[in-house]
């Protein structure tokens, strides 16, 4: 762990217009804090993580999401319980994704599936509030906007510029400030959570993968083009979470 300071800037930094940007679930009773990495099977991670808590293996996600989404969930706003957690000598990890993967996770929830509703909708609304938010013009007017259009865009945002859920995750999970136990992998869910699971004596979840999308990859996903675009403004991600270019 690096200086007070130095915590205290990385718990207080903005991503776009959000006024909470990092999101803890710490869980007193396994003495464990997991940080939340948007896209990277986090509802999933956090089902379990509740399950043993509450030792509450029936009850269906579906049924219990808002209790779940609210449980011991810390954001950034509360810097003081976050240092003492980050200090402390709880369990710490996080779940991290395939750049590539993650921001076609991004497009296919959080742009292509809010136009199956009316441009007036508050889901449809919220969402285009979200890919516009801490940029200084209004660029979009609406969510028509394909893979290869949202790329362009990422490229050339700075991180303070961006919604967090396609922030990249070395900025947002920050493992030069703060010193994780276990760093798991998306690809690898079943086998990290399965190695989680043994070390703690957690009970595995029968539900997983609580959010797939079934909307179809755009061609644009393999553009070469497209993919060096990705590469390089998530390049930190690849390169210190071992993903291949």
């Amino acid at each position: 762990m690096r200086t007070e300071e130095e915590l205290e800037k990385f718990l207080g930094f903005k991503f776009g217009n959000l006024t909470a940007n990092y999101n803890f679930f710490p869980v007193q009773s396994l003495n464990t804090l997991y940080l939340i990495l948007p896209k990277c099977a986090n509802l999933s991670i956090k089902h379990l993580l509740y399950a043993n808590a509450k030792q509450d293996f029936d009850s269906p996600f579906r049924e219990i999401k808002a209790e779940i989404n609210t449980y011991n969930n810390t954001h950034s706003s509360n810097i003081d319980a976050l240092k003492q957690l980050l200090t402390g000598d709880c369990f710490k990890f996080t779940f991290v994704r395939n750049p590539y993967e993650r921001l076609l996770s991004c497009w296919k929830n959080k742009i292509r599936w809010p136009t199956t509703f009316d441009i007036k909708n508050e889901i449809y609304q919220s969402h285009l509030e979200r890919l516009n938010s801490g940029m200084g013009d209004y660029r979009f007017e609406t969510l028509d906007v394909s893979f290869a259009q949202f790329v362009e865009t990422l490229a050339s945002l700075e991180t303070a510029q961006m919604d967090r859920h396609w922030a990249p995750m070395y900025d947002l999970s920050r493992p030069d400030l703060i010193t994780y136990d276990f760093v798991g992998k998306v690809e690898n869910y079943r086998s990290d959570m399965g190695h989680l699971c043994e070390l703690h004596n957690w009970v595995p979840h029968r539900e997983e993968h609580l959010n797939r999308s079934y909307i179809e990859t755009p061609a644009e996903f393999s553009d070469a083009y497209i993919r060096a675009l990705i590469y390089k403004r998530y390049q930190e991600d690849f390169e210190f979470f071992g993903y291949e270019k």
